[in-house]
């Protein structure tokens, strides 16, 4: 009895492992198959993410490149628009100035950057004389005066301590010294006191001095008090609201008795 129950269980197991062993291998490819596409996949889609992002990378940095290439070139449109701006408006001014000496030229830089007041100035022109001063006109009015150091010009714009030029002062034509006093207001000396005049009264060149030719705006009084036997004004200049860039340079030809050493002034 015993030895048939064995034979059984032994014929059992028999078709029991003979019966398992296709659906084992069929369980063994299936899975193997599964895992192998799933490596595919994978590496596929690695391979797929490695290719874009490098080509995104390019393009990206073929972006930034542009970009920056764009901004220098804005840059340099911006200061272009800016120089044509400048020197068409100085080119459209209505030509006041014949019979004399004027060129345009352009206004390079500040002296330092400390004092807006001194400039120098892009003027080529021969000078004869040392110790010349010239007239500088900028939007019809006079911005200052400028004489030669070295070989370069070098622009005093009004408000500066060794701007001084003559004027007239109201319909009386009241002769004065425009000049910067020591509380660093511009101001018209030597006025004299038996002239009226009055706030509000504007200021022009006289030309008297060989600088500028008369009749150029200057600015207008906003208050006046007695100084030692002459009458003293205050005054607000046209040229604060002017901006630099092309300027005109004027040269009277007038011989001048009042000389201005530039080589005596620090930068």
């Amino acid at each position: 009895m015993k030895i048939l129950s064995f034979f059984i269980i032994l014929i059992v197991l028999v078709v029991a492992i003979f019966g398992f062993v296709p659906v084992l291998r069929t369980f063994v490819i299936t899975s193997s198959y599964d895992a192998k596409q799933f490596y595919i996949a994978k590496k596929q889609g690695l391979t797929d993410f490695i290719d874009d992002y490098t080509t995104k990378a390019a393009d990206v940095a073929h972006m930034r490149t542009t970009i920056r290439n764009l901004q220098a070139d804005k840059i340099k449109y911006d200061a272009l628009k800016i120089n044509f701006y400048n020197l068409n408006a100085a080119l459209n001014m209505n030509n006041k100035y014949d019979g004399v000496d004027a060129k345009l030229a352009k206004v390079i830089s500040f002296v330092s950057l400390a004092n807006y007041t001194r400039v120098w100035i892009d003027y080529t022109q021969k000078h004869s004389s040392v110790n010349k001063m010239y007239g500088i006109l900028k939007d019809g009015y006079a911005l200052g005066i400028a004489t030669f150091k070295g070989n370069n010009l070098l622009g005093f714009l009004n408000g500066d301590k060794s701007t001084s030029y003559s004027v007239y002062v109201g319909k009386n034509q009241a002769p004065g010294i425009l000049r910067t006093d020591s509380d660093n207001k511009i101001v018209i000396d030597y006025i004299p006191s038996w002239i009226d005049v009055e706030v509000g009264d504007e200021v022009i060149t006289s030309g008297l001095d060989g600088i500028f030719f008369e009749g150029i705006k200057v600015g207008k009084v906003t208050s006046i008090k007695e100084d030692h036997g002459y009458t003293k004004a205050s005054v607000q200049v046209y040229s604060d609201e002017a901006r630099l860039g092309y300027v005109w340079i004027v040269d009277t030809k007038v011989p001048q008795t009042i000389k201005l050493d530039a080589d005596s002034f620090d930068k």
